[in-house]
């Protein structure tokens, strides 16, 4: 009776503990990201899903909004943010000590409609003659490069001139989007979230003098379930296919940006 009763008890263990760790390994992994990456995950993300055969769920918002939401309980297996924000999280136990990763950086620059003349932006005062024949611009009402921005606007000295034109973007989504769809003249943000939007042509990137780049780090969240998954996805985007793609759509990517030292903001 003894062996019969084992393995029944073998037999039941097995139906209880195996369908569930199949379904953790087939479940969506679920990614959080800020929408400056996300053009570019809109075309790795099936790459990925072809090469692997991982389904990925997706959700992109502003960094420290993604942060607020984690901060409240939000799980997740894996975060694109900007780094100062992956650090926080680290510290505060919800991304895993040692999993930060540097992916890409990328620039400002300047996108207008398709369409519409393509202006030079190579010195200032090339942007200011840019800026003040736009008759409506945009950016990021926050982010972290909307104080560059704002600055930049002080130092040609035009602010009152164009402040009456300026739609700060405040809801969610990429300020390039407006510009897409006709209801902006021009947008100036991060090259990354200007490249792959529909509907936009890309100027180039801003002088060096109002410069300044937005590096993109991925982080695993202490809660995950498939933490093996989420560092194979970002294995994946800093590999071949994922730094072409990155490159395509405006970013340098980390493997390229330096020494292999974690890429920092620079002016």
């Amino acid at each position: 009776m003894k062996k019969p009763v084992c393995c029944l008890l073998i037999v039941f263990v097995a139906s209880v503990l195996l369908p569930k760790r199949f379904a953790a390994q087939q479940a969506d992994l679920h990614v959080v990201a800020t929408f400056g990456i996300q053009g570019a995950m809109e075309k790795i993300l099936p790459e990925y899903k072809r090469a692997s055969g991982q389904n990925v769920r997706i959700e992109y918002e502003e960094s420290a909004v993604i942060q607020q939401q984690i901060a409240s309980g939000k799980v997740f297996d894996l975060a694109i943010l900007v780094p100062q924000v992956i650090d926080g999280l680290i510290k505060s136990g919800q991304i895993k000590s040692g999993t930060r990763t540097d992916i890409a950086k990328t620039s400002l620059g300047i996108g207008v409609r398709s369409g519409a003349p393509k202006r030079d932006i190579r010195t200032a005062e090339a942007v200011k003659e840019t800026l003040l024949s736009a008759h409506s611009i945009t950016f990021s009402k926050v982010g972290s490069a909307t104080p560059v921005i704002e600055k930049m606007i002080d130092r040609l000295g035009i602010a009152s001139v164009i402040n009456p034109k300026i739609v700060r973007a405040d809801q969610a989504g990429r300020p390039a989007d407006a510009v897409g769809s006709g209801k902006i003249d021009l947008v100036i943000a991060p090259a990354a979230a200007i490249v792959p939007v529909p509907g936009v042509d890309f100027l180039g990137l801003l002088p060096a003098e109002f410069q300044t780049s937005v590096v993109f780090a991925a982080g695993i969240g202490t809660r995950s379930e498939r933490p093996d998954r989420a560092k194979a996805l970002v294995e994946f985007i800093s590999g071949n296919k994922g730094a072409a793609i990155l490159r395509a759509s405006g970013m340098e990517p980390a493997a390229t940006a330096g020494s292999g030292r974690p890429l920092t903001k620079v002016r």
